[in-house]
């Protein structure tokens, strides 16, 4: 009696998986058949030049004639190199026109402004800023 209900389970097991093997292998089939139908197809290159024209000084209606070349967007624009002195005067007339306590070049906010406009500059201490005021 054993041995009979060991042999019908491994013979129900047989059948489901060999069912379930059919499903995975046709799904198989039929996702290889998909790509070879889709790869023989031709496929569609958008066409350039759509809305945007190029702007020429030059424009002619000769199809044969290649357009004019574009440019390309600036994103950034280039930034005029600061003296370290520039910098430096301008800060003091920052904290002396403003009327700015001295402390504000030590506030790591501010240090953390004038890098960012300038990476190459250094922000003055507070004592040297005073005597700058004074000379001024």
């Amino acid at each position: 009696m054993y041995y009979e209900d060991y042999h019908i389970r491994f013979a129900q097991c047989a059948v489901e998986f060999h069912y379930a093997f059919e499903k995975t292998t046709q799904r198989k089939v039929d996702d290889y058949n998909r790509f070879k139908n889709e790869k023989t197809k031709p496929l569609s290159v958008p066409k350039r030049g759509g809305k945007r024209k190029a702007e020429s000084s030059n424009s002619s209606t000769n199809p044969n004639e290649p357009p004019a070349k574009l440019q390309q967007t600036k994103l950034f624009r280039t930034v005029a190199v600061v003296s370290q002195t520039e910098v430096d005067q301008l800060v003091t007339s920052y904290v002396v026109k403003g009327m700015h306590p001295l402390s504000v070049v030590e506030e790591p906010a501010f240090v953390e402004f004038v890098t960012g406009l300038c990476p190459s500059a250094n922000v003055m201490s507070r004592r040297t800023l005073g005597r700058r005021v004074d000379d001024v």
